[in-house]
């Protein structure tokens, strides 16, 4: 059992080893990983956002000219390469838009990861407070309830049948006792 202290708010705190629950890989990597995701998320679709602003002003300056001369302009001319710019900015702006809201998002669902850690581990101050053993010696008591009961036939049969559900939860059967005449 986890050793208490008390503060002097009349608060009880655990160190992180003596809760009876850890919070899993994922959920600690995520603690770690949602604030670079949202602030890269930001960083992202801010760039997308100014270089949308210049894709606009340079395609202003393209399209005061009349469509003749647009069209008339040498390949080495400012006109095409602002033609250029347009149509390529065009092609990779919108992935780059998506890619920082997808960054965005990530970094909410790994911020939602952390707040379930934190579930986890007070879900586990509660049961440590309350004076429970924590899940891992909970399991362990029922695999050992499990293994006597199926071997407590006292004519060599099973009265009991166990086996693991889609979920890989035990189940445990009653067996009907079988009579013979």
């Amino acid at each position: 059992m986890a050793t208490i202290t008390q503060s002097s708010s009349q608060d009880i705190q655990f160190r992180a080893a003596q809760l009876p629950v850890q919070v899993t890989g994922m959920q600690a990597m995520a603690s770690k990983m949602w604030a670079p995701f949202i602030a890269m998320g930001f960083m992202i679709v801010m760039a997308a956002f100014i270089f949308g602003l210049v894709n606009s002003s340079i395609s202003s300056d393209y399209y005061q000219f009349s469509k003749e001369t647009r069209e008339a302009a040498a390949a080495d001319s400012n006109l095409a390469t602002q033609k250029a710019f347009i149509e390529s900015t065009k092609a990779w702006l919108p992935s780059f838009k998506f890619l920082g809201m997808g960054m965005i998002l990530g970094g909410v669902t790994f911020l939602l990861a952390t707040i379930l850690g934190a579930l986890r581990t007070g879900g586990g101050r509660v049961q440590e407070a309350l004076g429970g053993t924590g899940y891992d010696n909970k399991a362990a008591h029922y695999r050992a309830n499990i293994s006597r009961a199926h071997d407590d036939g006292d004519d060599g049969t099973d009265r009991f049948a166990h086996h693991r559900d889609c979920r890989g939860h035990h189940i445990l059967r009653i067996l009907e006792p079988h009579h013979s005449n």
